[in-house]
């Protein structure tokens, strides 16, 4: 019999625009629920808020040029990922999502999204 092995993974995915804090909340619950399942664990979860698009995203007869975008480190089994995916795919206010296997994680370390602090410059008197 073989073990599973929990892996790490970067979960990327946008929720309409138009949908309400409850509808987006729904979709988070929906993934927990999937991670408790697998007995799986989301190890960091951000809100990068709503953002505009860097090219519009057609989703049946809607367009979508802004959406709220969702960041998760996840640890768990594969077949959680695929579980999520088709959570998200059947899900109305979810219109991308993007799902990475990544080696290792270092909680400690800046966000990718963290805005960078601008450099001072010191004034000279003369």
């Amino acid at each position: 019999m073989s073990t599973n092995k929990n892996r790490l993974y970067e979960l990327i995915y946008l929720v309409n625009r138009e949908a309400s804090d409850e509808a987006r909340a729904d979709v988070t619950a929906r993934i927990k629920a999937v991670i408790s399942d697998f007995n799986g664990e989301v190890v960091k979860t951000e809100s990068w808020g709503k953002r505009r698009l860097a090219y519009e995203i057609q989703k049946g007869s809607e367009r979508h040029q802004k959406a709220y975008y969702e960041y998760n480190i996840l640890q768990g089994p594969a077949g959680m990922t695929q579980e999520i995916e088709r959570v998200l795919r059947l899900n109305e206010d979810c219109i991308r999502f993007l799902t990475i296997k990544i080696d290792s994680f270092d909680p400690s370390a800046p966000s990718v999204h963290a805005e960078v602090a601008e450099p001072t410059t010191e004034s000279t008197e003369a």
